[in-house]
């Protein structure tokens, strides 16, 4: 894969600046369902992975080529799909606005009990995150939507 793989192949660049917002969105082949358009004139959705037909393992095997470290997995912050592991890994910052967002649907709602992040219905900064027999499993099954469904 080279530079090329990257340059925008659906719309040349006079298209483009039509637009106010051009979002990329690193999206691969194995995920190409959650590729979606925008659905307002002002936003134009690019997939440059897709657009190169790459995959997640061929972007991962440019990154093993460059040296660089292995990528995490593509999460939102407050994904209910993460791993105990991927939940443990966060930076401080991430899992304190992640604890926020879990606190803030509690009861925003119409359902009749509270929500949670994480499956053990427990308040994410009550899990007991250290224990690997403890919390959910990867419950990674693909995210469909393009967008956090949380």
């Amino acid at each position: 894969m080279n530079g090329e793989a990257f340059r925008c192949v659906n719309h040349p660049p006079h298209q483009l600046a039509r637009h106010l917002a051009n979002l990329w969105l690193g999206i691969s082949l194995d995920e190409i369902q959650r590729a979606k358009q925008s659905t307002h004139d002002w936003l134009r959705i690019e997939h440059p992975l897709t657009d190169a037909r790459l995959s997640r393992a061929d972007c991962l095997e440019w990154m093993r080529r460059r040296e660089y470290p292995k990528p995490p997995r593509s999460a939102c912050l407050s994904c209910p799909l993460r791993s105990r592991l991927e939940w443990v890994d966060m930076r401080p910052l991430e899992f304190a606005s992640a604890v926020h967002f879990d606190k803030a649907i509690r009861f925003a709602t119409d359902m009749d009990r509270p929500c949670y992040v994480h499956r053990s219905c427990v308040p994410l900064d009550e899990v007991a995150l250290s224990d690997p027999h403890q919390g959910q499993g990867d419950l990674w099954a693909g995210c469909d939507s393009g967008w956090s469904g949380t």
